[in-house]
C-alpha cells in the first residue's frame, strides 16, 4: 500500500503548518514577551527619581537641591554651614566674624533700678485653650509689691488675671497662666504692678492661640489623684500623663526641672547710646538623652534692635523679636549664639531695660505625644550716655532733696503750704507795720 507524502509539519514552537511553509522562529525578550527573530525586542527602560522614562543604557539626571544660599547642588552632597563654631565654641554665621581671642566676658556690673517699672514679656506656653503671660517688675528701695496681667480679645485688655505678691527685689519677674480661651484667636495681654507708691503698667502684646494641634506642657504640680505611677511617668496640663523616654527626664519634670539651660550676658558692662555690642545666648542640655525641637526666641528692649541678621535657615525677625530654630540638642550639649544689636541713639539715658531669651522644646516622651517645655532667662541694664555718664549722679541728688514715695510728697506739700502761709503772714505784718508807720506820719502833720 502506498501512503500520500505528509502535508503538515510540527514546528519547534508547537505550531502546525503546511509542509510548504517555513516555521517562524521567535526570541523571548526582556520583558517576558516573545517576537520572531526577524522583529527587535522593545526598548528596556528605567523610571528615574523625577518621573522621567529613559533607556536601561542611559543614565538618569542627577538629582539637585537648593541650598540657603541659593547654591544648587546633587541631593547626594551636602549644603554648605549655615553659621560656624568659633575658637570659643560660640556658634555665629557664616558671613560674620569670630570674636578674637583677646576679648573676655565682662562681668556686668550690678543694675541701678531708679523707679518702678513693669516690663510685659512674650507670652509663651501657648495652646489652643491657654497660654502664659510673662513680665519683669522693676522695683525701686525693695518696696513690696503684687503684680497682674490684664487681657482680652481686644487691646483695651477688659479681664483681669488674680493679683499675687511679687516681693520687692529690684527685679522681680512673675507670670500667670490664662485658660479658658478660644482656639485659633487672637488675644491681647499687659502686666501690670503695684505698691504703696501706685500703680504700674506695661505695654500690650499680642499671642494667637493653637488651631487643631494637640499640644500640652507639663503641670505645674499634679494632683493627688493623678499622680504618676512609675518613675517615667509625669502630668501634663490637659489631665494627660506622658511617659518620659528615661528615668532622669521624668524625675525632673516631676521635681519641676527644666533638661535645658540657658543663659544670656554681654561683652561690654555699659549699653551706651549708639553703640554697637554682642549678646551670647548659651543653651545646655542638661539631661541624658537628645532634645528635639529646640526654638530660640531673643527680645530685645524697644531702645535696642538687632544688627547684621542673617534670615535664613528659618531665622526670623519681627517686632524686636528674634527667632532661631537650633532643631535638637544632644545630650550634655551646649550651644552658644553670638547676637549683635545696638542700643539706639535716642535711647533715654539712666532708663532701666530689659532683654529676654525664652527657649523651648519637645520633651522626650514615648507614643506620639507632643509634650513641649521652656526655659528662659533675661538680663537687666542701665542706659549710659555717649559720655559715659549715667544719671546716677544727679539722681542721687535729687532724691536727696525730692521724696521718692506717695507719703513722702504728701508731708512735702505740707511743709511748702505751711512754708507758704508762714510767708504769707511775715509779708502781711511787713505791710501791716509799714501802714502804721505811713498813718502816724500823717497824724504828726497834720497836729
Amino acid at each position: 500500500m502506498t501512503y500520500c507524502p505528509p502535508q503538515y509539519k510540527t514546528c519547534p514552537d508547537g505550531a502546525r503548518i503546511p509542509v510548504n511553509q517555513e516555521c517562524t522562529i521567535y526570541q523571548t525578550c526582556w520583558d517576558g514577551s516573545k517576537i520572531p527573530m526577524n522583529q527587535v525586542c522593545p526598548i528596556r527602560t528605567q523610571t528615574c527619581p523625577n518621573g522621567q522614562v529613559i533607556p536601561i543604557t542611559q543614565t538618569c539626571p542627577t538629582q539637585t537641591q537648593t541650598c540657603w544660599n541659593g547654591l544648587v547642588i546633587p541631593v547626594f552632597q551636602t549644603c554648605p554651614a549655615q553659621y560656624q563654631t568659633c575658637w570659643d565654641g560660640s556658634i555665629v554665621p557664616v558671613n560674620q566674624s569670630c570674636p578674637t581671642k583677646t576679648q573676655t566676658t565682662v562681668i556686668v556690673k550690678k543694675v541701678e533700678v531708679r523707679e518702678h517699672t513693669v516690663i510685659t514679656n512674650l507670652a509663651t506656653k501657648v495652646t489652643k485653650n491657654s497660654a502664659q503671660c510673662n513680665a519683669v517688675g522693676l522695683i525701686v528701695d525693695g518696696v513690696s509689691s503684687v503684680g497682674w496681667f490684664e487681657y482680652g480679645e481686644t487691646v483695651d485688655v477688659n479681664k483681669n488675671t488674680n493679683s499675687a505678691s511679687i516681693g520687692g527685689a529690684p527685679e522681680a519677674s512673675f507670670s500667670n497662666i490664662i485658660t479658658g480661651l478660644k482656639p485659633n484667636t487672637t488675644y491681647y495681654c499687659r502686666a501690670v504692678m503695684a505698691n504703696k507708691d501706685g500703680t504700674y503698667k506695661g505695654k500690650v502684646v499680642s499671642f494667637k492661640t493653637l488651631g487643631d494641634t494637640k499640644i500640652t506642657y507639663p503641670a505645674p504640680k499634679a494632683p493627688t489623684k493623678q499622680a504618676p505611677k512609675t518613675k517615667t511617668e509625669f502630668v501634663c496640663a490637659d489631665g494627660s500623663i506622658a511617659v518620659a523616654r528615661t528615668v532622669l527626664v521624668g524625675e525632673t519634670i516631676n521635681a519641676g526641672g527644666k533638661l535645658l539651660k540657658v543663659n544670656i550676658e554681654r561683652n561690654v558692662p555699659e549699653l551706651i547710646q549708639g553703640n554697637v555690642l554682642n549678646y551670647r545666648v548659651t543653651v545646655e542640655n542638661i539631661s541624658d538623652i537628645a532634645v528635639s525641637g529646640v526654638e530660640i526666641k531673643i527680645v530685645l528692649p524697644g531702645e535696642m534692635s538687632f544688627v547684621d541678621v542673617v534670615t535664613t535657615g528659618g531665622v526670623m525677625v519681627q517686632d524686636n523679636i528674634m527667632t532661631i530654630p537650633l532643631n535638637s540638642i544632644n545630650a550634655e550639649e551646649v550651644k552658644t549664639l553670638i547676637i549683635p544689636v545696638k542700643v539706639s541713639s535716642e535711647a533715654l539715658v539712666g532708663k532701666t531695660v530689659v532683654s529676654t531669651v525664652y527657649v523651648s522644646y519637645n520633651l522626650p516622651v514615648e507614643g506620639s505625644q507632643i509634650v513641649r517645655d521652656e526655659v528662659s532667662a533675661y538680663m537687666v541694664a542701665n542706659i549710659v550716655g555717649v559720655d559715659g555718664k549715667d544719671v546716677s549722679s544727679s539722681k542721687s541728688f535729687v532724691s536727696k532733696i525730692f521724696p521718692q514715695t506717695l507719703l513722702g510728697w504728701l508731708v512735702f506739700f505740707a511743709v511748702i503750704l505751711i512754708l507758704v502761709v508762714l510767708i504769707m503772714n511775715i509779708l502781711k505784718w511787713i505791710a501791716d507795720r509799714k501802714k502804721e508807720k505811713e498813718e502816724e506820719v500823717i497824724h504828726h502833720h497834720i497836729s
